[in-house]
């Protein structure tokens, strides 16, 4: 999408968990059958979580200016007219993610 010159990739992530109990020795795994046991204070953590690493993962992609996860493609097809316009106000058009705005959306539930 871009919004007045500015290029935002949204992402949509559902994310499921099983909550797993370690009962005894840590070599014994037993899961929980309570699969609503997934509360909103740990989903939040695993909300949180998710966009530390994905925030991470996104600095080492700027600093190499590497494409991993094809934005430019992405934007190329969906929106070409305006994503070319974007790239010729760069000063470095390798350097287009630096000036892209990245929103995640997660919802994370118990599987």
């Amino acid at each position: 999408t871009l919004f007045r010159s500015i290029p935002i990739f949204t992402a949509s992530i559902k994310v499921f968990v099983d909550r797993v109990e370690v009962y005894g020795d840590r070599q014994e795994l037993n899961k929980s059958i309570q699969l609503n046991e997934v509360n909103e204070d740990a989903k939040h953590m695993i909300e949180t979580k998710i966009k530390q690493e994905f925030a991470s993962s996104l600095s080492v992609l700027r600093e190499n200016k590497t494409d991993f996860l094809d934005v430019y493609y992405q934007f190329y097809q969906k929106n070409r007219k305006n994503f070319k316009e974007f790239l010729k106000t760069l000063e470095d058009s390798e350097d287009f993610l630096n000036h892209i705005v990245f929103k995640l959306n997660i919802t994370v539930d118990a599987d």
